[in-house]
């Protein structure tokens, strides 16, 4: 037989234990990294958006379809001036070639976070298809300079347009400009729920113990 204090320990061990379990579930969803040159050395020179002039970069999503996920989307920019105003758009075409530009505004992006490396933008929530081609499209009510790479290893398409979108060109002569985006696991209530359940637990475990 255990000890008494053991005994009397045992219950809110359990607890705590459930706790981090439920927890843990709630958390178990991971990002799904979509596209990534932010590692590709940069050329040393950057493209230009404005008002006027915009900067798409394409992506493909593979064999999972994605409902209400977030998306975080990381940009290599500098001398930024004003807020530059990032879109999720669809795509004309369902295949790589110059009949591939962006077609219409799906979302857009909140811009979050800035530094020296790279900018910031996050979508709360989207619903994006398997197998299906989305644009990321870059605009500025001032200015921002967008870094590219000559890496050339990346096989989406760079399009640009300087009418504000009304008309694309797709930039086969140029390589990819630097980015990342990622999906962003949303929990759902029946997560909420287990992570609420699961911190009212380690609440009570923990008044108990210094009574």
């Amino acid at each position: 037989m255990l000890p008494e204090p053991y005994r009397r320990k045992r219950p809110a061990l359990n607890a705590l234990a459930c706790a981090f379990a439920l927890m843990a579930s709630a958390e178990a969803a991971q990002a799904d990294t979509l596209a990534n040159t932010l590692d590709a050395t940069a050329s040393g020179a950057s493209l230009s958006v404005s008002a006027s002039d915009w900067l798409a970069i394409s992506f493909q999503t593979g064999d999972v379809a994605y409902a209400g996920t977030g998306l975080l989307a990381s940009l290599a920019l500098s001398n930024v001036s004003g807020t530059p105003q990032l879109s999720l758009y669809s795509s004309y075409g369902d295949s790589y070639g110059s009949d591939l530009i962006p077609s219409s505004a799906l979302a857009t992006f909140s811009l979050s976070a800035s530094d020296d490396d790279s900018t910031d933008f996050t979508l709360a929530s989207v619903s994006l298809s398997a197998h299906t081609t989305y644009w990321l499209v870059l605009s500025s009510p001032g200015s921002a300079d967008w870094s590219w790479s000559a890496d050339g290893s990346y096989d989406g398409v760079l399009a640009s347009s300087d009418d504000a979108g009304d008309t694309w060109f797709t930039e086969g002569s140029l390589y990819p400009v630097r980015f990342a985006v990622s999906t962003v696991a949303v929990p759902e209530p029946s997560s909420a729920a287990l992570m609420l359940v699961g911190m009212t637990t380690l609440a009570g475990v923990a008044r108990r113990r210094f009574r």
